[in-house]
């Protein structure tokens, strides 16, 4: 989930709230692997995610670049150029790390690997996950809405 956690992160995970919130982030299990990841969508949103930028229900999710180009951590390749920006989920801002575009960037294997979404309705009983590191990590974009079975609680706090 960088860059707002890292490997380091000490957080709590409260388990007892079954109820969960757009722009929470959770803890699930993606095929055995428990990994945090942010709820960009519950039961009943239809999502379109296209270069990084997710639309929920007709209404595009709100970002801001605060860095252009840096070097990327975590996830891609460190030769590759990131941007930061900060995005806004229901009531939750955070920052985003997201390849910057080849075609800016000038180096096509530092291409985006993700799929687009287009037009998903989530089920009953599903959310849609994504990662704060768009490029750099698994979510429903690959493997698609999340079961509620597989979300092991909502992260409460943590200490970096």
């Amino acid at each position: 989930m960088y860059p707002n956690l890292n490997r380091d992160s000490q957080c709590v995970l409260d388990t007892q709230t079954k109820t969960y919130e757009i722009g929470h982030v959770v803890l699930v299990n993606i095929d055995g692997i428990e990994t945090a990841r942010r709820i960009a969508a519950v039961a009943g949103d239809r999502v379109d995610m296209t270069d990084g930028v997710i639309t929920r229900n007709g209404n595009k999710v709100q970002q801001s670049t605060i860095r252009k180009r840096v070097m990327c951590h975590i996830g891609v390749n460190a030769r590759c150029s990131c941007r930061i920006s900060k995005e806004t989920l229901g009531t939750r801002t955070y920052q985003v790390q997201q390849l910057v575009p080849p075609d800016l960037d000038g180096d096509a294997r530092c291409e985006p690997q993700y799929p687009d979404i287009t037009d998903l309705l989530i089920p009953t009983g599903h959310v849609f996950v994504t990662a704060d590191n768009r490029d750099g990590a698994l979510d429903s974009r690959v493997i698609g809405p999340i079961s509620l079975e597989k979300v092991l609680g909502r992260i409460a706090r943590c200490r970096y």
